[in-house]
């Protein structure tokens, strides 16, 4: 706004004086028309006949000469870039919901910076969580012990959550047996039945826990149900992996779902490790959310920690 503003100061202030000068003549004709009309002045009366008129007349131009030079001083304001309130307009509420993705959206996260208590402003927990903060350039997320039904956190980040997409990362388990993640998409934001909307969408799961590779679910009115989970080899702890998920709206009532997880290093396989097609009717042609899961075998009466699970180099890319 400081240049386009800036660039009619000039002319703005010329055409202020001139309706000021032009508002006081006008009045000014006025007043002297208008005293052919009144009655004489009776014997004792001040000033003769329209005196009080031309007072007001002054008075007005008076105040609106003031309202020029405030004009003048708000333009000046814009024009040095400020305003009543320099709010940025990036600043959302808290609780404001996730708005619908713009076409093509990229979503990246790199955890570059120093470490933190947190993860980034960006990301919401939807619950569960024991430890969500950043560490040596990693994502750490750590589950509660619980049992109802089982030891779950859950994030997830506004913003880019397509109706066809993929979300890639890089995922370390320090102790497999015990873990899993899971990569969400068209997620509903909620967090299995304990919030209001409840857990929706689909999911990716890297199962190390279950001596299990990888496994594709669904969760419909916050539970979480298989769709297909092979038998596979064991996922390793202390090994960086990358993870690939790709859902794709291939005609109203149907959705593919796709899903490969290779050590990081190696190149990516063409082929994926999983694949199938979804015909729940409560989650075709919905966006929603990107989300992440954390999961772990360990319940409350269980001497021994959940184990950290780190996440990084996040992306998420609309296919729409």
């Amino acid at each position: 706004m400081g240049p386009w503003v800036g660039g009619d100061m000039a002319v703005g202030r010329g055409v202020g004086v001139a309706v000021v000068l032009a508002l006081i003549g006008v009045m000014g004709a006025a007043s002297c028309s208008e005293s052919s009309e009144v009655d004489a002045p009776e014997p004792g009366d001040v000033g003769g006949p329209g005196a009080g008129d031309a007072g007001e007349t002054a008075s007005d131009a008076g105040k609106m000469e003031a309202d020029a030079g405030e004009m003048e001083e708000d333009a000046a304001v814009l024009d040095d870039g400020g305003g009543p309130e320099d709010v940025p307009l990036t600043d959302v509420p808290e609780d404001e919901p996730p708005q619908e993705p713009e076409p093509g959206c990229v979503f990246v996260e790199r955890f570059e910076q120093e470490d933190a208590p947190g993860w980034p402003s960006v990301w919401r927990e939807a619950g569960g969580v024991a430890r969500a903060d950043v560490v040596g350039g990693q994502g750490r997320l750590i589950p509660e012990k619980r049992r109802d039904p089982y030891s779950l956190a859950r994030v997830f980040a506004p913003g880019c959550g397509p109706v066809s997409g993929e979300v890639s990362a890089r995922v370390l388990f320090t102790e497999a047996a015990t873990q899993g993640v899971g990569l969400y998409l068209r997620s509903s934001g909620g967090w299995l039945t304990h919030t209001a909307p409840p857990g929706s969408g689909y999911g990716f799961f890297l199962e190390g826990f279950r001596n299990r590779r990888v496994g594709l679910w669904r969760e419909i009115n916050g539970v979480e149900q298989e769709v297909l989970v092979p038998v596979g080899e064991p996922l390793p702890s202390g090994v960086a992996l990358r993870a690939r998920f790709r859902v794709e709206q291939i005609d109203a009532r149907t959705t593919l779902l796709r899903g490969r997880v290779w050590p990081e290093g190696s190149p990516e396989p063409e082929a994926w490790d999983v694949e199938v097609t979804d015909a729940t009717p409560s989650l075709q042609g919905q966006a929603g959310v990107f989300g992440i899961d954390a999961y772990s075998t360990r319940f409350p009466e269980d001497a021994q920690e959940p184990a950290d699970v780190f996440i990084d180099d996040i992306e998420v890319m609309s296919l729409d």
